[in-house]
């Protein structure tokens, strides 16, 4: 069973159900929502509608069912870019040379899911009542409507979780005090809807009473993506050189590398009304992008430059047996552009289009208007390429290291905080930006807090030393952002 296609036959039902005149419509003449256009048309005169287009008239029946907007936001899920992801201990590089570390990152679920940023409880629940009792009469009695009604909770509970796995890479070279740095990274990344197995057991059990013998495509639920992820260019200066104290401070820059993998791109097509064939596709592009745009994993911050100040101090103590190790950085994104989905402000009072008499007579240029605005403003969201002030970023790392020839111990605490972002303007010569809802699809402000460790194993040569190591992170505690765990081994050469 597509799963695309079952929320586009709950969108068609949603539209045949509208009015009680449409309530009474018999459904022995459709296939599986396969309409008959002549029919339509026939009922439509019945029911005294002055549409000449059959799919308008059949669009304005869904104007009121739905409350109010279906969106409480249209926010995409955010993750650590992998610049930040180990924390930056673990990532330093003292002396020159270069280092590889495998990794695996997990965010089990992500905070984004069905419930936060959809409202079902605008939509109509006799509606909903009827369409399950339809679904469960064309499915041959197979499944119940009560069953059926179970699916709503369990869509609710549907969260989004992300993987991401590859090396991250660095290079370091010394000139006298001077140090210069680069990090990057391959990686391969994937977003998938997530639900428990004893839920998704559930509604597996539901789906298949409805369509027996066919399965879920699978396919629909996840997006991989994989290649370079952003660059980050440190230029240091070794200001303070002791013993048992050293000071590093200089400046960074953020490259968007990641752009060179291609990013989904989403088109400004609004739905299509002219006949029942356009419509119901329309009605599939709509939702194929809001999967990807909420399934996009992002190599990178976005496509963002940046800039930034660090600073970096370690501190001997108990001869060297052991030091502590601390790095301050904050760096500045500039705006780039992103396209985004964007609800439109509520204009139309719902109630009102349920008044007799106020549809009727309408132009069919109207009429397309009116089924425009309404789905702008209550059912889907638009797509616009938007200039994005994603803010600036906050990371603070604090660690202590034992030193036990040749292992070597760190242990530690990261803190990463991220500004909310502001979406400053959009390119479009029909819409301006103080007609959408332009907070609901800003990011907000992000922090999270991380515990960390690492054990390595160095062996000096002569001239060099090689460094193994294992090690990872879990995060205790979250805001805005979600709650996920790495490993990794490195491998690292220093001359």
């Amino acid at each position: 069973m597509n799963f695309l296609r079952i929320v586009r036959n709950f969108f068609l039902a949603l539209t045949l159900t509208a009015t009680p005149c449409y309530a009474s419509m018999d459904f022995d003449d459709f296939d599986e929502l396969d309409f008959d256009l002549n029919a339509i048309q026939d009922f439509e005169n019945d029911c005294l509608l002055t549409r000449t287009t059959p799919a308008q008239g059949l669009t304005l029946a869904l104007l009121g069912q739905i409350k109010s907007p279906l969106w409480n936001n249209t926010q995409a899920p955010k993750g650590r870019d992998v610049l930040y992801l180990l924390p930056h201990k673990i990532t330093a590089i003292e002396h020159g040379g270069f280092a590889a570390s495998y990794f695996f990152n997990m965010t089990d679920k992500m905070q984004v899911s069905a419930d936060s940023l959809l409202d079902t409880t605008s939509i109509n629940p006799e509606l909903i009542k009827f369409i399950t009792d339809y679904v469960a009469q064309n499915a041959g009695n197979n499944v119940s409507s009560e069953e059926l009604l179970t699916l709503l909770p369990l869509f609710q509970k549907m969260r989004i979780q992300e993987r991401k796995t590859g090396f991250f890479l660095q290079g370091a070279f010394l000139h006298g005090p001077f140090t210069l740095q680069l990090h990057t990274s391959l990686q391969l990344s994937e977003r998938n809807f997530f639900l428990s197995k004893k839920d998704e057991l559930q509604a597996l059990a539901v789906l298949e009473k409805v369509r027996p013998g066919q399965s879920v495509d699978n396919k629909e639920f996840f997006i991989i993506r994989y290649g370079m992820g952003d660059t980050r260019l440190k230029l240091g200066l070794n200001s303070l050189n002791m013993t048992s104290f050293k000071v590093d401070t200089g400046f960074e820059a953020i490259l968007p590398t990641s752009l060179a993998v291609s990013n989904p791109r989403f088109t400004e097509a609004s739905l299509k009304v002219s006949d029942i064939d356009q419509l119901t596709e329309s009605l599939l592009d709509q939702l194929r992008g809001i999967r990807d745009f909420l399934l996009n994993p992002q190599l990178g911050n976005g496509g963002h430059f940046g800039v930034g100040y660090y600073l970096e101090s370690k501190v001997g103590i108990f001869r060297n047996l052991a030091h502590l190790w601390f790095r301050f950085s904050y760096d500045k994104l500039f705006p780039g552009q992103e396209t985004r989905l964007l609800m439109f402000k509520q204009t139309i009072d719902p109630e009102k289009l349920n008044m007799p008499g106020y549809i009727i007579g309408l132009t069919d240029p109207e009429a397309a208007q009116l089924i425009q605005d309404y789905i702008d403003q209550f059912v889907f969201p638009t797509p616009f390429k938007s200039n994005v002030y994603p803010g600036g970023i906050f990371n603070i790392v604090m660690s202590a290291v034992v030193n036990a020839k040749p292992w070597q111990v760190a242990f530690g605490y990261d803190f990463y905080a991220q500004q909310r972002e502001r979406i400053v303007s959009i390119k479009s010569s029909r819409t301006q930006l103080s007609d959408l809802r332009v907070k609901d699809a800003e990011l907000p402000s992000t922090n999270q807090h991380k515990f960390f460790t690492e054990v390595c194993h160095i062996k000096k040569h002569k001239k060099s030393e090689i460094t193994l190591g294992l090690g990872g992170d879990v995060t205790m505690y979250s805001i805005n952002i979600g709650k996920d765990w790495t490993a990794y081994f490195k491998f690292a050469m220093s001359f």
